[in-house]
């Protein structure tokens, strides 16, 4: 009699075993003062390596009413249509360093956001104009930046979450598409007491501004951890909510990536989270550290402050995000092509990685059962590689996952 309870077992657990593929959200923020803004937005932002871009900030003003720059509105219309026809979204903020109360490092008197959520009347002034333009706009979200509420402030941010919440929820029906509320936040405990859970229950995600920090290098690997932890375990942040800082910018002094790469290429490259030529800033090799750490922790995605300062070629910090987050095509369809022989397995097998763009690289490999249990792992490097499998003793069907970033290919294996 055949065991068609095993067979059926066999079949639940391949389907199952199929990897979660889902998105996570490269977010870059643009700051609407710069000079020559239609032009990088047409013709030299880089929409390929974004799901969505914020535009900031709109200033709200103590009467619940918002102030925004002069070109704020027309960089909306430019963004949306480049966005929009790429399937990208986009969203705007509300608030910012520069008209927040710790401007400066002292508490503004009076703080125009904190003086208009004293109020349940400006709350509401404030969400309307909020709507008013999320919907003026055919935007897809809106991200509220207060830096930062304090503990005595906690009801009145919770109380305007529930109505920009509710607000956007009636919006999606009229505009027919889903509508994101996020809000940005400190990683330090000490600039976090304004957001009680239930407030942060009310928002698609949660920017953790891990940078800026005067007591070290101002964005650390060090400091991303236990930004991160901080509010994963003390604030019962779910993981699909968290979104990471990563600075294209330094401090002491303050830089742009673009301009002090320009000048010292070995900028990209640098593996100190610390100094180049007195700059602290986040390189390649740090940004990836970084990924691997919010992946653990099972993170939503990455938000950057801010694009602008980026380059457009070979030594782009976007295209580092893109491929250790969403991947590229190229590195996809070579790893899906990758040759493993013999198959039935034997004590050994061979994992060919000498085509195309995959000699140069390092590729991670694992072998694990049908329950999913690792049985085997390391690194392969260009070139035919030798893996021993004769620790794989029992007959049955074995996965091989080849894996470069980002980027990752499955194989069945079979032991007789």
């Amino acid at each position: 009699m055949k065991n068609y309870f095993l067979q059926f077992t066999l079949i639940t657990f391949l389907f199952a075993y199929t990897p979660d593929t889902k998105a996570q959200k490269i977010i870059g923020f643009l700051g609407d003062w710069h000079s020559g803004y239609t032009n990088y937005i047409n013709n030299t932002l880089q929409y390929e390596y974004l799901t969505d871009v914020v535009l900031a900030f709109a200033i709200p003003n103590a009467d619940g009413s918002i102030s925004v720059g002069a070109n704020f509105y027309t960089q909306l219309n430019l963004l949306r249509t480049q966005l929009h026809t790429k399937g990208k979204k986009l969203h705007f903020s509300a608030g910012g360093w520069s008209a927040s109360n710790y401007n400066n490092g002292g508490r503004r008197d009076p703080d125009p956001v904190q003086e208009m959520m004293k109020s349940e009347s400006t709350r509401e002034i404030f969400v309307s104009n909020v709507l008013k333009i999320v919907k003026d706009y055919n935007l897809d979200g809106f991200n509220f930046d207060w830096e930062y509420p304090e503990a005595s402030d906690a009801f009145a941010v919770e109380e305007v979450l529930i109505s920009l919440r509710i607000g956007l929820n009636d919006l999606e029906d009229e505009l027919g598409k889903s509508l994101e509320l996020s809000i940005a936040v400190s990683a330090s405990q000490t600039y976090s007491v304004g957001y009680s859970e239930d407030a942060i229950s009310l928002v698609d995600y949660v920017y953790i501004m891990a940078f800026d920090n005067n007591t070290e290098h101002h964005s650390s690997v060090s400091f991303a951890k236990s930004g991160m932890d901080y509010w994963l375990n003390t604030k019962n942040l779910e993981p699909e909510q968290l979104i990471l800082a990563i600075p294209f910018y330094s401090r002491n002094p303050y830089g742009s990536y673009r301009i002090f790469s320009n000048e010292d290429p070995s900028a990209y490259f640098n593996d100190e989270d610390g100094l180049l030529n007195s700059y602290n800033y986040n390189s390649k090799p740090v940004i990836e550290e970084k990924i691997n750490e919010l992946n653990l922790r099972g993170g939503a995605g990455v938000f950057i402050w801010e694009i602008f300062e980026d380059r457009t070629d070979e030594y782009s910090l976007l295209k580092v995000l893109y491929s250790n987050l969403v991947g590229t095509d190229e590195v996809k369809k070579e790893l899906e092509k990758v040759e493993v022989a013999p198959n039935p397995i034997a004590e050994t097998i061979t994992i060919d990685l000498n085509s195309g763009i995959l000699s140069s690289k390092e590729i991670k490999y694992s072998i694990t059962d049908i329950t999913g249990k690792e049985l085997l792992s390391g690194v392969l490097k260009g070139g035919k590689n030798q893996v021993v499998t004769s620790n794989i003793t029992s007959k049955g069907l074995y996965f091989l996952t080849l894996k470069e970033g980002a980027n990752q290919a499955t194989y069945k294996l079979i032991k007789k």
